[in-house]
């Protein structure tokens, strides 16, 4: 251990760092007192730090100074490391200071980015200054506001009666800046029909009225005999109201006139043509007014019954004076009400103080003629931007506040009645244009007539109304393509359903919708909505790398812009101009990469970015059903291919006759492919051929007219001498003559092979084989070999007569199939022939065979009747010769060697009828002795003459 920190400390591996100076003092000594005093004033600044956190515990970010502290602590120590270096070499020591030091300054940099917007939060001297003048003017105003609402205090309590109620109304609705204000009693203790007692209306008392409280918000106030509130809009929930109709409210509130006995017997209301801010300060108020006129109504009806006394005091003073002292106690108490009333109405003239100058809406007071802003509030400072001593004393014309000049004119022209209502955008300090909605009314200011202005900020609930119905708009093009994609019967139909959609609710000029035919690589215009709908113009197919729209196709990415006359992809800007189109996006229709198609909008003004963003996912999905429907297609052909190669395989079953099978087969490929001709072709020996079957359609020619003339068609490319035509494929090899026949089947003899032709102008034949095409009829063909095992024995042929085609390789797998099927029926034709040829002579070979057994068997029966009857008289005359007792012994041998040969060739006849008897399938098995010694000597004497006669 000692030694591992003997070795970082005083290392001897390594070299002081004087060495790197040649130990020449005076540059030793330069950096000896350079890093001595860094290391010094870094050892200082730490402590003052510190002695200043602990002075100034109310310092924000003081983690911060330590942090400071600690990195300058590590700086210094680096240096006097530096010092130590020059002569030990303690590099271990001075590297793990400086990762310290590392650590320490990266950890002070990561806090200083995370409180880096709190230090430029801060506040600087100048601005708390600012704050601090805004302030004293907001008390300013307070106080006077609060002066405002004593004098309207004053102004009601010292007046009693209906002159009260006038100067309630009156003030009430001055201090609310309200149009109607009305405070009423109910007639008679009716609750349905009520009488104002004061009524103020547009800036001046009208006459009291009586009238019925049904089906008003008065008479809602009377039943639920508490506050009652309609901030905005009024008439659409009370429609048949017509007064309120006529006083064209907008807002409403009231509170009902409690008696001791929390019966409504009146009730103070508010009517105005704007919408109608309430808030705790406003109910406050509304309370207290009302309590104090209710109490001020009680206090008239006692005095009504005071005077009604008097009246009757003469007749009744007895009787009325105990009802009097009740009065007279009621009265003290009411003045004792008044009195609280009265406080509270002071308390609620400070909380009205509090919520006029904290109101949300900008308000300001400006001299009518002139348009000179006298004075503004804290709501129209913030929404503008400007100070108040910029505003007052101006004009809205110099402040340039309108931002279109001529809605002020509009103003002063509408303001033939006492308040007005526009909606018109106004300008910010910084020139920003905002959508707002002001209210006027005229009003006097120390006898002069200026102009209340209430101004509403509307811009963020226009943007957020332009924002839902944008949303409701791309909402209902979602639902419109979903159902087209769903619904569409047939691709076209479901592409056109998506461009009407993309048209309507994206407010596009119009709207296309490109399929790729991949073999081709061109753009097929398969739907187009909006100011163009026609499907054949110039644009209707467009290669793939051409124009915008072949450029999103080839790249997969969209393109989007809204600046198209300067759009380098778009190639007729003139156009663009006349029709003021100034928007594109086309988005290109992919599946995993695969492109399918393009869709385009093209639109006559700026294109916003959740349009965009939507129009992305819709093309998504539009590829998706592109490529459902094409799947779909693809399977509702193969289907059908399947049921009519099913149909024709059927057909093949069902007989042996190539005749039929080749009708049948021709007539049913035609129908499945939708061709005009189908024929079927065989090769004779010398690899001439004809047609042997044939289905054409309607209108088109016959090369076989009738089945019963059974005409002969060799398909030589041309009859004229020495004509040079291109082979059936294609390909350019030149040939002499006929290019089956010289060629033994050519490309053909190959069982993959085949010829496809999309359009035989495009193939390069030659003129003689053209004509030849031409007259067949055909424009496009497809021929498959015919193989019957593994010879070649024709051709299957199909002809599209109208137009170039572009094959399908399922048409052309399907033709193969019927090919190899006609083939496997050639076969079995064929074998079943071969089958027939070879019963027919095995037949003919039984007959002979039968007649040939006939005549082995009547020739057996003549010979043994011809052998028989000589045989049998030789016999007889032996046996005669041996009974005669002259004959020498010699001619007896004789005799009976002659005797024997006969008996053996009666044998020989009889064992020739036994094998007749066998091939007839008659033969018995008889058993009997054999006794060999005898036949032996028979043998021999048979055959002894024999053996003599050859020595």
């Amino acid at each position: 251990m000692l030694e591992l920190v003997k070795k970082v400390l005083m290392p001897s591996q390594y070299i002081p760092h004087g060495h790197c100076y040649l130990w020449q003092m005076p540059l030793v000594g330069l950096h000896l007192v350079s890093d001595a005093l860094i290391a010094i004033a870094y050892f200082s600044i730490p402590a003052m730090l510190v002695y200043f956190v602990q002075k100034r515990g109310d310092v924000p970010f003081s983690r911060v100074f330590l942090l400071f502290g600690a990195f300058i602590v590590l700086c210094g120590t680096g240096h006097l490391l530096n010092i130590l270096t020059l002569w030990y070499p303690a590099y271990w020591v001075s590297g793990g200071v400086q990762a310290i030091t590392a650590l320490v300054s990266c950890y002070t940099a990561l806090q200083l980015v995370e409180l880096l917007p709190q230090f430029l939060a801060l506040q600087s001297p100048e601005q708390l200054e600012v704050l601090n003048r805004e302030l004293e003017k907001q008390v300013a105003e307070r106080q006077r506001t609060e002066e405002t609402l004593r004098m309207i205090v004053a102004g009601t309590a010292a007046v009693t009666g209906n002159d009260f109620f006038a100067a309630l109304v009156q003030n009430l609705a001055i201090a609310l800046d309200v149009a109607h204000v009305m405070v009423c009693e109910a007639v008679d203790g009716s609750q349905q029909t009520l009488r104002s007692l004061a009524w103020w209306s547009k800036g001046q008392l009208v006459e009291n009225i009586e009238y019925s409280s049904v089906a008003t918000p008065c008479g809602v106030t009377m039943i639920s005999q508490s506050l009652s509130a309609y901030p905005n809009p009024l008439q659409e929930h009370f429609s048949n109201a017509l007064r309120i109709q006529e006083m064209g409210a907008e807002s409403y509130m009231s509170v009902p006139l409690l008696d001791r006995n929390q019966k409504s017997i009146g009730q103070l209301c508010v009517f105005d043509v704007k919408p109608f801010l309430i808030d705790d300060r406003t109910r406050a108020l509304f309370s207290v007014f009302a309590m104090r006129a209710a109490t001020e109504l009680q206090r008239q009806w006692a005095e009504d019954e005071k005077h009604r006394a008097y009246e009757d005091l003469e007749f009744r003073v007895a009787e009325r004076t105990a009802e009097l002292v009740a009065v007279n106690v009621a009265l003290e108490t009411e003045i004792e009400e008044r009195i609280v009333a009265e406080a509270l109405l002071q308390q609620s003239q400070e909380q009205f103080s509090k919520a006029f100058h904290s109101n949300p809406v900008a308000s300001c007071i400006s001299t009518l003629a002139t348009g000179r802003i006298l004075d503004v509030n804290t709501s129209f400072l913030n929404l503008f931007g400007y100070s108040r001593e910029e505003l007052i004393g101006r004009t809205s014309a110099e402040l340039q506040l309108w931002a279109n000049p001529a809605d002020r004119d509009r103003l002063i022209q509408g303001l033939q009645q006492q308040s007005m209502q526009i909606n018109a955008p106004f300008r910010t300090c910084t020139g920003e244009i905002r959508e707002g909605m002001s209210s006027f009314e005229k009003i006097e200011v120390q006898e002069e007539s200026c102009l209340l202005s209430l101004i509403y900020d509307m811009t963020e609930q226009r943007r957020a109304e332009a924002e839902q119905l944008q949303q409701m708009k791309l909402a209902a093009l979602r639902a419109d393509i979903g159902t087209a994609l769903t619904e569409g019967e047939s691709l076209q139909d479901m592409l056109n359903r998506c461009a009407i959609a993309l048209h309507q609710h994206t407010d596009a000029a119009f709207a296309r919708i490109w399929t790729l035919d991949g073999s081709e690589q061109m753009l097929i215009l398969q739907a187009s909505a909006g100011m163009y709908t026609h499907l054949n113009g110039k644009h209707s197919r467009i290669p793939v790398g051409h124009f915008k729209v072949g450029w999103i196709a080839q790249h997969r990415q969209p393109h989007l812009t809204n600046q198209v006359m300067t759009d380098p992809y778009i190639s007729d800007h003139q156009w663009a101009e006349q029709e003021g189109i100034v928007a594109f996006a086309g988005y290109p229709l992919t599946i995993k990469h695969r492109i399918l198609g393009v869709v385009a909008i093209f639109a006559r003004y700026p294109l916003a970015a959740h349009t965009l963003k939507e129009m992305a996912s819709i093309a998504r999905a539009i590829a998706v059903g592109i490529d459902r429907k094409l799947t779909e297609e693809t399977l509702r052909q193969t289907a059908e291919r399947e049921q009519a190669s099913a149909r024709v395989l059927q057909r093949m079953r069902e007989t042996l006759d190539l005749e039929t099978i080749f009708h049948a087969t021709t007539e049913e490929l035609r129908q499945a492919v939708g061709c005009d001709r189908t024929l079927i072709y065989q090769f004779n020996a010398d690899w001439s051929g004809e047609v042997v079957a044939e289905s054409v359609g309607d209108h088109w020619t016959a090369i076989i007219p009738t089945p019963s003339a059974q005409s002969k068609f060799k398909p030589r490319a041309v009859n004229q001498d020495n004509c040079a035509v291109t082979q059936f494929d294609g390909t350019e090899v030149l040939i002499q003559d006929t290019y089956l026949q010289e060629n033994e089947g050519g490309l053909y003899r190959q069982e993959t092979n085949y010829c496809c032709v999309t359009d035989i102008y495009q193939h390069g034949f030659n003129t003689c084989y053209i004509e030849l095409l031409e007259s067949l009829q055909a424009r496009a063909y497809i021929i498959v070999p015919i193989f019957c095992g593994n010879q070649l024995w024709g051709l299957l042929a199909t002809y599209h007569n109208i137009e170039p085609r572009q094959w399908q390789l399922a048409e052309i797998q399907m033709v193969s199939q019927i090919s190899t099927q006609l083939g496997i029926a050639v076969q079995q034709a064929e074998l079943l022939v071969q089958t027939q040829c070879q019963a027919k002579a095995l037949k003919q070979a039984k007959e002979a065979a039968d007649a040939a057994n006939g005549a082995k068997s009547e020739f057996l029966a003549n010979m043994s009747h011809e052998l028989r009857t000589p045989l049998n008289a030789i016999l007889g005359f032996t046996r005669l010769m041996q009974r005669d007792p002259t004959l020498p012994v010699e001619h007896r041998r004789s005799v009976e060697i002659v005797n024997q040969s006969g008996g053996h060739l009666l044998g020989l006849i009889n064992d020739v009828l036994e094998m007749s008897k066998i091939e007839a399938g008659q033969l018995t098995l008889n058993e009997m002795d054999c006794d060999l010694p005898r036949l032996l000597q028979s043998l021999e004497d048979m055959l002894q003459l024999k053996a003599r006669s050859k020595g």
